[in-house]
């Protein structure tokens, strides 16, 4: 449990160590300034500030830009650019700025001067993100076999509402007999109240017939913070209450009220082509500090071709009270394949 521990600081502040930040407009003279660009259009770029509304700046001036997001660039020369921008190495690459995301293996340099148009990309309505994935399992535990694996996840997000939901399976069997069978089944529904605050109402229901697990189930209601969320990272953290319901095949049932919290984390190494990502939840009785329940997934993901994928992760369940004879952590490896939307 340490390690586990350890590994998620160590994504954690991996990932910290680059802050969300708004669009940061330098001016010539070294003056620096932060918002949401609107638009270019006939040499004035638009920026929204908190403390000004709506600032009207010459493109003339504008010696460096960065966005948080993607804007679509139209060029002197009538070409398009859809992408994130950011400031290219100084000197060599000076009034050049670099494009992110613009389908391109490496981010495009694109002098400043040569820009004339800057618009804001339109989203859907819904934006759509999911994964499906299938492998081969290596267990460590109360199961030690190769095993059939296979997890999904579908995320539905408006302006203000995000809804997700998630499942996972392991099937092995030796010799035509089973040795792992067990399920995992998540539901979310988060209510944005601003652009980084949120509430969160989830439920998780799992179980698992080598475990003594005939169903648990685990409703929640959490206060949640996206503290990161661009092309290249996401970080949010949730901390709420929780209500759990254990029903066992042998071992006494139980059920209790408990402290809930979760960390979800991407980042890309490199954009579009490998990311590192970590989700945790956890769930520790207020009444007994021994009914402790953590799950976490950890691992990187290479983005292949059209949206097939390959991941190597550790998926881990803890619990701090087991059913009697039964180990208190099950770690298994994954290495799967799969296709992202």
């Amino acid at each position: 449990m340490k390690k586990t521990v350890c590994l998620s600081s160590v994504v954690l502040l991996t990932v910290a160590a680059n802050p969300a930040a708004a669009d940061t407009v330098e001016l010539v003279g070294g003056d620096r300034l932060t918002g949401t660009v609107v638009r270019l259009a006939d040499g004035k770029l638009v920026l929204a500030t908190d403390w000004g509304g709506e600032v009207s700046i010459d493109w003339g001036q504008v010696a460096a830009l960065s966005t948080d997001g993607p804007y679509r660039l139209v060029l002197e020369d009538e070409s398009e650019l859809v992408g994130a921008l950011a400031v290219a190495p100084q000197p060599a690459a000076a009034g050049e700025l670099l494009v992110t995301g613009a389908g391109t293996a490496e981010p495009a340099p694109v002098a400043r001067g040569a820009i004339v148009e800057i618009q804001p990309v339109d989203r859907p309505a819904v934006e759509w993100k999911g994964h499906l994935a299938a492998g081969f399992v290596a267990s460590q535990g109360n199961t030690e076999t190769e095993s059939r694996y296979g997890e999904g996840e579908v995320v539905a997000r408006t302006d203000l509402d995000r809804y997700t939901v998630g499942g996972q399976a392991t099937r092995s069997e030796d010799d035509g007999r089973a040795t792992a069978d067990n399920a995992r089944l998540w539901l979310g529904y988060d209510r944005f109240l601003s652009e980084r605050w949120y509430l969160a109402a989830s439920a998780l229901f799992s179980r698992d017939e080598f475990q003594d697990l005939s169903l648990r189930s685990a409703l929640a209601l959490s206060a949640g913070y996206q503290a990161i969320d661009t092309q290249r990272t996401r970080l949010s953290g949730e901390l709420g209450a929780s209500y759990v319901d254990e029903d066992f095949d042998t071992a006494p049932d139980d059920s209790y009220p408990a402290a809930r919290w979760a960390v979800d984390v991407g980042h890309d190494l490199v954009i579009d082509q490998i990311e590192l990502f970590h989700d945790h939840e956890g769930f520790l009785s207020i009444e007994s500090s021994d009914d402790l329940l953590v799950r976490s997934r950890t691992g990187v993901r290479f983005h292949l071709f059209e949206g097939f994928v390959a991941a190597a992760q550790v998926n881990l369940d803890y619990d701090d009270s087991p059913a009697p004879g039964l180990e208190k952590e099950d770690r298994r490896y994954l290495v799967n394949v799969g296709f992202e939307w």
